[in-house]
């Protein structure tokens, strides 16, 4: 892999994992009470927070098997499915 590549990896990876940070606090406005927004916040803040600590550990078995370089495509691939999710599961989206 070389430099050009990986940085158009990263800059896929960004472009694509920004809207998941912004989408389920529209998500949980819209769909929860306020007294109920509380929850669920937190149990996203728990979730990114451990997703951090899980992606570790994944990305180490990973690079223990695998070329390090497998890891961005496996994350390119991870985000772009949790992309089409997105485009299909939210109720406000225009196909």
């Amino acid at each position: 892999m070389s430099l050009p590549s990986e940085l158009a990896a990263w800059l896929l990876m960004g472009l694509v994992s920004g809207p998941a940070e912004c989408v389920v606090p529209l998500t949980a406005s819209d769909i929860f009470f306020l007294r109920e927004r509380g929850v669920v916040m937190n149990f996203c803040t728990i979730s990114l927070a451990a997703s951090g600590v899980a992606g570790s550990v994944m990305v180490s078995l990973i690079s223990i098997c695998e070329d390090w370089r497998v890891i961005y495509y496996v994350g390119t691939g991870i985000l772009g499915l949790l992309v089409l999710l997105i485009a299909l599961s939210m109720p406000n989206m225009a196909y």
